[in-house]
Parts: structure tokens; sequence; C-alpha cells
């Protein structure tokens, strides 16, 4: 069987509710209604002379996950577990990568490696609003915005963004197609010049994306994922010894009452956040953040010194985590209760309330809801746990 007709047949086989096949024309692979909740996760990579790095991918079960890369430059797919180097799926440049599981309990995190060390989470498909929170344009720093359609079906986007200055958005940017099976990029740094701070919301108006915002400044790279707005948001702050910062985005077209507060419950910013804009709040050392708001809003933890660059978006708190390809796994409990935290089924871990843990392993099984991120390359990549469904919800 010749490899063009095994990856056909293979896809056939994957692509579930969020694909369809059609073997004899061009593949229309498309996004049918929503699963609850999604399975498949999309990411992007690159890889060039002086650019690597791995994609890790886990399922709590411990069995291999489909995975298709496309534009890189043809689509193959393989079942994949573990880390995996780059290198080894993608022959050179910009690729899209999709994880196809039969069960939402599966995890892909990509860490790039080449200017610095970044990483980011795969994510499910985009079918509404996302709102990547974090980045920067101001001088000497290049932004770069990727939109990521491994499907085949072309996508709509409109993308709107918020700058200290406030709504700030680019007539290009009002409306991109991203065609199937492709990752359409757009620099920001020369869109947007001199941004302090910079903001995406993209609405999906047809077909399914994924986002990813890529900075690189001062010898480092972080890579923040889009992802959709919430109403309660956690940011586990590990202890990287660097200023923390959580910024919160509100993308909405008028006010919204937002609370951010320590872990312990101290309140360190309380106010009404105008419509479509945007508010840093130091939360250096609080080890842990809560952002609550009236209505759903975006908000991410960036750290930023000489030579380093961090961020990931605020996630909600569960009892289950996979970070797959990570060196160190921060738990918080937000909780006032202790639990006890096994990764990888070694023995239970104590976490007091309000304490944040620093551990190692892939699968995180807390007796109790915990909000989970972890870190690579010494602190210089920071990447937001996956939460797993509890089994009841499966």
């Amino acid at each position: 069987m010749t490899r063009a007709v095994f990856t056909v047949a293979v896809l056939a086989l994957l692509v579930g509710g969020w694909l369809s096949w059609e073997p004899v024309v061009p593949p229309d692979v498309g996004v049918g209604s929503q699963p609850a909740p999604p399975k498949a996760r999309g990411c992007s990579a690159r890889v060039e002379r002086d650019l690597a790095g791995s994609l890790g991918v886990a399922t709590a079960e411990g069995r291999p996950v489909p995975v298709l890369v496309v534009g890189a430059p043809a689509d193959t797919v393989e079942p994949l577990e573990g880390v995996v180097a780059l290198t080894d799926l993608i022959p050179g440049g910009l690729a899209g990568i999709l994880l196809d599981p039969d069960t939402p309990d599966t995890a892909g995190v990509v860490t790039q490696t080449g200017i610095g060390v970044a990483a980011v989470t795969c994510t499910p498909p985009g079918l509404g609003r996302l709102v990547a929170v974090g980045a920067s344009t101001r001088n000497e720093e290049d932004l770069e915005l990727r939109l990521i359609n491994p499907y085949a079906v072309d996508a709509v986007v409109e993308i709107g963004t918020v700058s200290e200055n406030g709504l700030d958005t680019a007539s290009e940017l009002a409306s991109v197609i991203v065609p199937a099976r492709t990752v359409v990029t757009r620099d920001l740094d020369n869109l947007l010049p001199l941004r302090d701070s910079l903001d995406v919301e993209a609405t999906v108006v047809s077909g399914a994306v994924h986002v990813e915002l890529v900075q690189t400044g001062a010898g480092d790279t972080m890579i923040i994922e889009g992802v959709a707005p919430a109403e309660e948001l956690w940011l586990a702050v590990p202890a990287l010894d660097v200023p923390a910062v959580a910024e919160v985005f509100n993308p909405n077209p008028a006010p919204t009452e937002v609370t951010v507060e320590s872990v312990g419950g101290d309140v360190v910013f309380s106010e009404t956040l105008p419509a479509t804009s945007l508010v840093q709040v130091d939360v250096t050392g609080l080890g842990g953040v809560r952002v609550a708001a009236a209505g759903p809003i975006g908000a991410g933890l960036i750290f930023e010194a000489d030579g380093i660059r961090a961020g990931a978006p605020g996630v909600g708190a569960a009892a289950r985590w996979l970070l797959p390809g990570v060196e160190t796994v921060w738990v918080l409990n937000p909780s006032d209760v202790a639990v006890s935290v096994v990764v990888d089924g070694s023995p239970g871990v104590e976490i007091e309330p309000g304490e944040l843990a620093a551990l190692t392993g892939t699968f995180v099984d807390a007796t109790g809801d915990v909000v989970a991120y972890g870190t690579v390359g010494d602190g210089r990549g920071l990447v937001a746990g996956w939460s797993l469904p509890d089994a009841a919800d499966r």
C-alpha cells in the first residue's frame, strides 16, 4: 500500500465527528455539530535550521493518539504517545498539528527551542469566540498571529485587537480567510507596532481554527494560545524569581466588573473594566490568583524580564490534568481544604489550602479541584495544563 493510500485510509477512520472524508474528490474535512466535550486538539510548530523542539502527547489511558501534520509539505498521519522530536514530524517550515483521539482525555504540548524556549497547549477546535492575552509589539518585539486550520474546509475569522489605547484593530485583520489544511500568519508587529500590551479576539465566522500568538524578543520566545473567554479563571503563579503579571482582557462591548484576588482571598484589583480594554495586575509571589468577572473575559499570566518571555492563559479548576512533555508541574490548591495529588500513579502528595507545589510527571489526579501549569527550559517556557472531564462527565 502506498503512503498516499495509507494516509487516506487512516484519515477515513480517525476523523470522527469533527472531520468527513471523500476518497475520490479532494478531501472535504468539515466541522460537524460540536461534541461535548470535544476530542480534537490543534496547534502549530516550526522547524528551521536553528529552530526545533518536541511534541508531547498523552492520554489518561496511556494510548497512542493519531496525529495529523499538515502543510510541511504533505499531510502525514502517525499514532503517537510520549515526547516526539519535531524534526521527526516536520521536514521544515511551519506546520499545523491535529491530534484526533477517540477520547477527550487527551492533551498535546508543543515545546519550541531555538530563540529561547516556548511551550503551548494544543486546543480544541475554535468555533466561536477566542481570546489570546498578554502579547506586545513594543520596540524590538516580533509578534506573529497564527491561524491554524488543519481541516479540509476553509475557515473565515474576524480578528479584533485591543491595546493600552483601547480598541486598536488593523483593517487587514477584519476578515481573514484561512484555507483548508494551512496555517495563515500575520505580522502584528508590522500592522500594530509599538503597543506595550496587545490582546487578540478571534471570532470564527465559518469553519474552525486554532489561534496562537508567537512573540520573540530579548533572546526568548513565548507562545500564547487562544481560548474561549470565561467568567472565572485561575492562574497558578510558579516561583520563577521573575516579575509576574496577570493581564485581564474585557473583549465585550460593555463595561464589566472584574476582581483579581490572591489564592488566600486578598483582593489585589477590583474595578469596572471599560468595554474592549485591558489591565495589568502585578501578581509576583502570590502563588496563585483568581480572576472573576460579571461577563466572559480573557486572562493570562505573563513572566517577563531581560531574556525571558513566558505566558499562558488562565484556566478553570479541575481534579484531573494532563501536561505531556513539561519539566515541572505546578499544582495549586485553590480550596480551603487539603487535597491529595497523585502524579503518574506515584504516592499521593498532600497539598495544603492555598499551597503551590512543584511536582514532576504528566497525569495529575487529585481528590479535589486544583489548578495545574507546567514549565520547560528552567521556567523560560510556561504552559497551561489541559484539564480533563470528571469520569461522570465523559
